[in-house]
């Protein structure tokens, strides 16, 4: 499903970024945090919950990941 995914939003001239667990997703979001403007979670990440990494951005609005 996420290479489906994937494939279809990069055909159509979006950047993707894959992670497939929940240590990479945290790492890819915070180094592309400003140029982000879209997530696709999986509710359930093999070694985390999606509310989770969500929640380890601080709240909504925050423009700098928190520490």
């Amino acid at each position: 499903m996420s290479l489906l995914l994937t494939d279809m939003l990069s055909e159509r001239g979006f950047v993707t970024e894959a992670a497939t667990n929940f240590e990479e997703a945290v790492l890819k979001a915070r180094s592309t945090l400003h140029e982000l403007a879209a997530a696709v979670v999986d509710l359930g990440l093999p070694d985390g919950m999606a509310m989770d990494w969500l929640g380890s951005f601080g709240p909504f609005g925050q423009t700098s990941p928190s520490s």
